[in-house]
């Protein structure tokens, strides 16, 4: 998969420090306008070149490391964003486009979800993607509207790894980032039979 700068400057940094006693509160406040050169942390903040169009975020809810557990895995949520992408020319949107497996409009909406995926079990695993669902019920997968930064990666045994979700969202999502779902990732043994270690298991985002 080819990731574009939309991913790196809408996704915040993963090494950062969280700030105790937060709220997990929506952000969606419409401050001025500001230019930045790094990560989008702010609404109202954007970032534009030539290569990418112009990237503003509209909405940020932080979840603070929240920590979910499945049957074999521990996902810890950092923060979930909508961005709007404008762009004047096919090029600026074509790595978005393969790895959602759809035809994207000069002007188009995307959720970001940066997440961590640990691996309890005793067995070398890899990870088939995690999945979202969007407020409006459609359920999308890698390549089908949405791509996972950690689809085939390989996890050892009580291992985690970094990783940032990419969806295809709606502008009047800006409202309603409490009410995505991920379903997590199937988890398969990476030797042997590749029995499954961990099956898919829908997790509110609120």
């Amino acid at each position: 998969m080819t990731f574009n700068k939309v991913l790196i400057l809408g996704a915040t940094l993963l090494t950062g420090s969280v700030m105790a006693g937060c709220s997990k509160a929506t952000d969606t406040s419409t401050p001025a306008t500001k230019q930045v050169s790094g990560p989008l942390k702010k609404v109202g903040t954007y970032t534009k070149d030539h290569d990418s169009g112009k990237i503003t975020l509209l909405a940020i809810k932080n979840y603070h490391h929240r920590s979910v557990k499945t049957k074999s895995a521990t996902y810890y949520f950092k923060d979930a964003k909508l961005l709007k992408i404008e762009t004047t020319k096919p090029s600026q949107r074509e790595a978005d486009a393969n790895n959602f497996g759809k035809t994207l409009s000069a002007t188009y909406y995307e959720y970001q979800l940066e997440y961590t995926l640990q691996n309890n079990s005793h067995q070398r695993v890899t990870s088939n993607g995690v999945e979202l669902i969007t407020p409006q019920g459609t359920q999308q997968l890698s390549n089908r509207g949405a791509i996972d930064g950690l689809v085939d990666e390989k996890l050892l045994s009580d291992h985690k790894k970094n990783g940032i979700l990419q969806a295809v969202a709606q502008k009047n999502d800006i409202n309603q980032l409490s009410k995505y779902r991920l379903v997590s990732a199937e988890l398969t043994k990476d030797s042997g039979n590749h029995a499954t270690v961990d099956v898919p298991t829908t997790i509110s985002l609120k």
